[in-house]
């Protein structure tokens, strides 16, 4: 970690690299991550950032961005190189509520005096199944399926978000696999940018459109 140095570009919500626009990205040579000020407290962002600079290399390998971690960095359609795995015969198509769904807050016990006040709400999908499956996700036919989501209910409100499905590696599960979204938040006074005020809230997680039970906790001044 200490040998990575961080920068970031203050009220920006892109940076521009290479003639694109990028939330933020990593310099080889000097081993630096830049990230637009917009996306510091962005954890899918910045994990994306600190897995190129574990990988120490330039594109996105399907076997880690979308495989070892899937779930924890952001990875759109930049992501989708190379062919996806081949489809298993043996897979059995599912609706989502075959899935256990589970939710788990980190920090147990957030607040403003842990971590400043950053926490992650982490959506979990377990095939309870032993043998495969293929989960159909229900989709408009103008957008993408959306797989991993949340709904944040508190004292100013609520608020609900997710991950749309990109590859179809995402909807195939092994015999008992559990795939996982990292949500991240920071305290603040802004619910749209994932900036909850102090208070207590209740959150539960989807896969599908399958969705868990609340789960209650308290965020501490």
């Amino acid at each position: 970690m200490a040998s990575v140095s961080w920068f970031q570009v203050p009220g920006t919500a892109t940076i521009r690299k290479n003639g694109q626009e990028a939330d933020g990205y990593w310099s080889l040579h000097s081993n630096q991550i830049l990230l637009a000020g917009d996306k510091l407290y962005d954890g899918q962002v910045v994990r994306h950032e600190m897995l190129h600079a574990l990988l120490r290399g330039g594109g996105h390998p399907r076997s880690q961005f979308l495989g070892r971690c899937a779930g924890l960095v952001d990875c759109g359609g930049i992501c989708i190189e190379g062919s996806p795995p081949p489809e298993d015969l043996q897979a059995v198509a599912v609706p989502p509520d075959s899935l256990d769904i589970t939710v788990e807050i980190t920090p147990s016990r957030p607040g403003a005096q842990v971590d400043r006040g950053v926490f992650t709400v982490t959506v979990a999908a377990r095939n309870k199944a032993q043998y495969p499956v293929v989960v159909a996700i229900p989709h408009r036919s103008d957008a993408h399926a959306t797989s991993f989501a949340f709904d944040l209910r508190g004292p100013t409100g609520g608020w609900s978000s997710g991950a749309f499905v990109f590859d179809p590696s995402g909807q195939a599960f092994a015999a008992g696999e559990t795939k996982r979204y990292l949500f991240d938040f920071v305290m603040g006074n802004d619910m749209a940018l994932r900036r909850p005020p102090p208070g207590l809230y209740s959150v539960r997680g989807a896969y599908g459109q399958h969705w868990s039970q609340y789960v209650d906790f308290a965020l501490e001044p």
